[in-house]
């Protein structure tokens, strides 16, 4: 449904989304950086694997280089994505607010939604993966005996 009210920004309200913009595009290129630093991580991680013992001692039990690494390109492609939003968010934000295009301004808040919408659902994961660990533990500290 098409709406006839014609809705403007004052000056304040364009300052304070220039200066979001400035924040989100700060924050998502710092998240590109993380990401690009865990996927390098996802393939060091089996060379840090090997020479571990020899720091260590011998003494950390042999973990499967290859789960890790494909842990790691997961963590870097799911940090990636709320940040590509987010920069999305300023780019488009600040050429609707510099060239006064509504459609600009749209598609940046639709991204803004996109990242919170990802972050929510994320964060809805995690704490369904949290409860199940607590579960998990719970029972296995009762099958296996005393709580304490």
């Amino acid at each position: 449904m098409e709406s006839t009210n014609n809705f403007t920004l004052n000056f304040a309200s364009r300052q304070e989304l220039l200066g979001a913009t400035k924040w989100a595009k700060f924050l998502a290129i710092m998240g590109f950086i993380f990401s690009g630093l865990i996927v390098v991580m996802a393939f060091s991680i089996g060379n840090i694997l090997e020479n571990a013992p020899n720091f260590s001692g011998g003494q950390i039990p042999p973990i499967p280089s290859s789960g890790l690494s494909v842990i790691y390109l997961i963590l870097g492609l799911v940090y990636f994505v709320p940040s590509w939003f987010l920069f999305q968010f300023a780019r488009r934000t600040k050429l609707a607010l510099i060239n006064d295009v509504e459609a600009n301004l749209t598609e940046g808040i639709a991204n803004l939604r996109r990242c919170f919408k990802f972050m929510g659902i994320l964060t809805i994961i995690m704490l369904a993966l949290y409860m199940l660990i607590v579960i998990a533990v719970v029972i296995g500290a009762l099958v296996g005996g005393s709580m304490f």
